[in-house]
């Protein structure tokens, strides 16, 4: 009996210890998510900006 018990626990602990590391994962993945989205944004203006002579040729793109 001590013994189902014992292993009980283990496997109670084990579970709620994937559920945290999920829980873990998916906001890592939602904030990674958040920053591309931001910077896919910031390019997508930085673009939008760009006139004809900045696109002609490289020196007036770096500047």
């Amino acid at each position: 009996m001590s013994r189902k018990a014992s292993d009980d626990t283990e496997d109670a602990v084990s579970k709620v210890s994937l559920l945290y590391l999920d829980e873990l994962a998916g906001r890592r993945e939602k904030v990674i998510e958040n920053n591309l989205s931001r910077s896919i944004e910031d390019l997508q203006v930085a673009i939008n900006l760009l006139t004809d002579e900045d696109k002609s040729d490289v020196e007036h793109l770096q500047n």
